[in-house]
């Protein structure tokens, strides 16, 4: 008897309720469209739907959805297949095998949409939009703002996710990237980009970073001290690349590589400063990123830092690291889990450098050490004439050490400088000339203040006191170099000179 009510209920479900909801959804589809998006102004239009209840398919020769607030997006044959049952409440979100569309053209003209707008748009929060495979054969981005713009040509092929979970497979190439900001002055390109979610590989070459105004122009937009940059990476690789649960691990990375990076950056110190405004230390805006990221260990291979700063007319500081090498450990979002890193590189073409750095989130102490090998000390005028009036006339560095902690308000700790032979002048650092009274100062500094040598074993032996209160708007590399800077001056028996 239950075996035959079984099977009475089951055919009135097959014949009945099955077809039933795929017709209410035949019939109803432009109004479930339209009442996902008449309250946002979001006009459609379509060729017409053709509707398959066998295999529980729609298809579109052509859909647009356009806003005068937001811009349009236009699907060019679009075929969703053997779509979820559930996916006809709009309460459950959306679930189909696979999606395939000829083309996808995005145009966006919005100055911003905030992400509260975007989730009110598409009603993301608590569902889920999954499908077993997304093939675009051509898509097409495009943003304009008043002050920015973005485009990029990309392509999907075999994507397999859910955005309320992840994406675990498929391939995803992009290419002829570029984004404008005329507000910034700055211009972002990248060549191409390759990413296959099976293997968890990427790969982006060409990407370039840099101010779209020449140095000369960008002074006169910006009238005031701003670091003109210029970043060049030819080369971002990454392996063990996982996506497959986004919502609940984030971005996982084994291993990134940045290969032959050069960063070229300048100023203008003649300009008056810019209002200063506190700017937090470089791993406590890590930390705020709202986003769960973890990567194992970020390689930088081969690169080179170049700084220059202008002081007066054709006086230049130059401040240079080439052969630069860096390993990046447990580069994460996560609250209160520290950071480490392992850098060398050759300082002005002659000393070699290398630090190592455990950072650390406020209030927590950031723990840096390192050392510069021996070399030339007259190398370092590039930088100290125009910045300080200083100039070595002769000195040799056997090794210099350093040890210091640092949280957001100060550093503290030790420096050894060993050397031979030191001999420094003041000059106008605007022009490199020598009055009586720079005279005067350069001989009793050499005969009285300064230490000729400083080495392990004599009597008068100096260590270098670390001690700098941080200035809180400057960022972490010149927090750095001023904290040295106080061990180097200790050690020279020197005050520290006023900078231009």
């Amino acid at each position: 008897m239950n075996q035959k009510r079984s099977r009475i209920i089951f055919s009135i479900y097959f014949l009945l309720v099955i077809p039933g909801l795929y017709f209410l959804a035949e019939d109803n589809i432009g109004y479930f469209i339209d009442r996902r998006l008449s309250k946002q102004d979001i006009q459609v239009e379509s060729t017409g739907a053709d509707f398959d209840l066998l295999s529980r398919s729609v298809a579109f020769d052509k859909i647009t959805f356009s806003s005068d607030q937001y811009g349009s997006i236009s699907f060019v044959d679009l075929k969703v297949r053997k779509i979820n049952l559930l996916s006809m409440l709009p309460a459950f979100g959306f679930k189909a095998e696979s999606v395939s569309m000829d083309s996808l053209l995005i145009a966006l003209e919005q100055e911003s949409i905030e992400a509260d707008t975007s989730k009110q748009m598409f009603q993301l929060s608590g569902k889920h939009f999954g499908v077993d495979r997304l093939d675009i054969a051509y898509g097409q981005f495009d943003y304009t703002g008043e002050d920015n713009s973005t485009q990029f040509v990309f392509k999907l092929e075999a994507l397999r996710g859910d955005m309320g979970e992840g994406v675990s497979q498929g391939l995803l190439t992009l290419h002829d990237l570029q984004h404008r900001s005329l507000e910034a002055a700055t211009l972002v390109t990248l060549d191409s980009l390759w990413v296959d979610l099976d293997l968890g590989q990427l790969l982006a070459n060409g990407i370039h970073y840099k101010s779209s105004l020449d140095q000369a122009a960008f002074v006169d937009q910006f009238p005031h001290q701003r670091d003109w940059v210029d970043l060049a990476l030819p080369s971002l690789k990454m392996n063990g690349m996982d996506l497959s649960e986004w919502e609940a691990n984030g971005f996982q990375c084994e291993r990134v590589s940045l290969d032959s990076a050069e960063i070229k950056i300048y100023k203008d110190k003649t300009l008056t400063e810019s209002e200063k405004s506190d700017m937090k230390l470089l791993i406590d805006q890590l930390k705020e990123i709202p986003l769960l990221i973890h990567l194992d260990t970020v390689t930088v291979i081969q690169a080179s830092v170049s700084y220059r700063e202008k002081h007066g007319v054709d006086r230049m500081g130059n401040l240079h690291f080439d052969r630069l090498y860096a390993s990046i450990y447990n580069l994460n979002t996560t609250p209160d889990m520290p950071v480490i890193m392992d850098a060398q590189a050759s300082f002005q073409e002659a000393g070699r450098l290398n630090a190592h750095f455990e950072f650390q989130p406020s209030p927590g102490q950031t723990k840096v050490n390192g050392t510069l090998s021996a070399m030339d000390m007259k190398k370092v005028n590039e930088m100290t004439i125009s910045s300080f009036g200083v100039k070595v006339k002769s000195g040799w560095l056997s090794d210099l050490d350093f040890d210091f902690q640092y949280d957001e308000h100060q550093s503290k700790g030790l420096l050894h400088m060993h050397y031979d032979d030191l001999a420094l002048q003041f000059v106008d650092h605007s022009n490199e000339t020598r009055n009586l009274n720079q005279n005067l100062s350069s001989f009793l500094a050499n005969a009285f203040v300064i230490k000729k040598k400083n080495q392990p074993g004599q009597i008068n032996y100096k260590e270098g006191p670390i001690a700098f209160v941080r200035d809180k708007s400057k960022l972490d590399i010149g927090y750095w170099w001023r904290s040295l800077q106080t061990g180097i001056m200790a050690s020279v028996r020197m005050n520290k000179p006023q900078a231009a």
